[in-house]
């Protein structure tokens, strides 16, 4: 057993090696742990293969003893991996024959080791000692997060309730690997870091893998793609309406029910669903309520309302009413989910408070609006 903080502790796990398992109940949103990475990204754009090992093994020679020590003994997937050595020793062979003595020859060696250690535990920004430790899940029940306030940061959170003695996981890849089907993450997996998941979601849909509602997922996702691009592009001359605004609306909230149902990471739903719906609701808001305005700004300048203009009026106060309800959930859920995933200081956090008082000044327009039209029968 390894010890870690009072929260959990690092310990052998059949299947899987070590992992980290809870001592006590953990609420949804507590900070786990936060971390400084010890490991700089490698310079992948170079293709020079022996700066990269130099250039690791300084970073490691720059680690105290007792991070050398924890770095040593993370997973190396490539430890057993004769083509991986073989691949390594062809690619060195160059340098070590220009340079030949048994230091330079020793520091390449122990710099394989430390390249396999890296490769296996890197994340985007480096390495995570103490992050490492935790093992993989496609269904988390926490989530690594990278503070962009502090560019180097970063923290893990628990985002549902997890029990004494439960295993806390993370998932590795929130972007590439949300969901998408059991054989497409499990490729995924094997290809990056060489390991079958059997995650509690996996295992269910190796019974059912529900690739007809993955289907359908991919197909709201296309066509609120196409939705957004059809109103926003520059070059695009197709008409904003109601239906269209309503039409993408609606695909994001049938993939949201599909990601609650697949335990899909939060960030996930933030940054794709739940910001992208709301975005679209206030955008069809708007612009009704930039109609009806537009209407009474005429009216004033000319001979008044016409029986027309106070019909237009009334329809458009009630699809902003429609259009304000869905901002409103999208906006409650996301308002949530941050504070869970990033906390109440976290830029996201502040970001969803300030898009739910977005309605402030036209609530005051609407309400006139509601209270001068509202009688008008349909």
């Amino acid at each position: 057993m390894i010890a870690a903080n009072d929260l959990y502790h690092v310990v052998p796990i059949e299947g899987k090696g070590f992992g980290c398992v809870a001592l006590k109940d953990i609420k949804i949103g507590t900070l786990i742990i936060e971390e400084i990475p010890q490991f700089p990204p490698a310079k992948k754009e170079t293709g020079d293969l022996v700066g990269i090992l130099f250039s690791l093994m300084e970073c490691f020679n720059s680690m105290n003893e007792t991070d050398k020590v924890e770095f040593l003994e993370l997973s190396n997937q490539f430890k057993d991996d004769l083509e991986f050595t073989e691949l390594m020793h062809q690619e060195t062979a160059k340098y070590k024959n220009k340079h030949k003595n048994q230091e330079n020859e020793e520091v390449l060696e122990k710099a394989i080791e430390i390249y396999g250690i890296y490769k296996t535990n890197s994340f985007p920004n480096g390495v995570l000692l103490k992050s490492s430790r935790f093992n993989h899940s496609c269904a988390s029940n926490a989530e690594l997060v990278w503070r962009k306030e502090e560019k180097e940061g970063s923290e893990i959170r628990a985002v549902s309730k997890i029990k004494a003695g439960d295993e806390v996981t993370i998932n590795f890849d929130i972007l590439n690997i949300g969901l998408r089907r059991i054989s497409e993450r499990q490729e995924i997996l094997m290809d990056r870091w060489g390991f079958d998941c059997h995650c509690s979601l996996c295992e269910e849909e190796r019974l059912n893998s529900n690739d007809d509602k993955y289907d359908y997922f991919e197909k709201c996702k296309r066509e609120a793609v196409e939705l957004c691009l059809s109103r926003t592009g520059t070059n695009n001359n197709n008409k904003v309406t109601h239906g269209k605004l309503h039409r993408e609306i609606f695909c994001y909230k049938e993939m949201y029910k599909f990601a609650k149902e697949k335990r899909a990471s939060r960030q996930f739903l933030h940054r794709f669903i739940c910001v992208e719906g709301w975005d679209t609701a206030y955008r069809g808001y708007d612009i009704v309520t930039q109609y009806a305005k537009k209407i009474q700004d005429k009216a004033k300048k000319g001979k008044g309302l016409t029986e027309k203009d106070k019909y237009e009026i009334f329809q458009f106060t009630k699809q902003a009413e429609e259009f304000k309800k869905e901002c409103e959930q999208f906006g409650k859920i996301g308002e949530l989910m941050t504070k869970v995933v990033f906390s109440e200081d976290s830029v996201p956090y502040r970001q969803w408070q300030e898009r739910n008082k977005a309605f402030s000044g036209h609530d005051k327009k609407m309400e006139q609006f509601r209270t001068q039209f509202g009688t008008i029968k349909v």
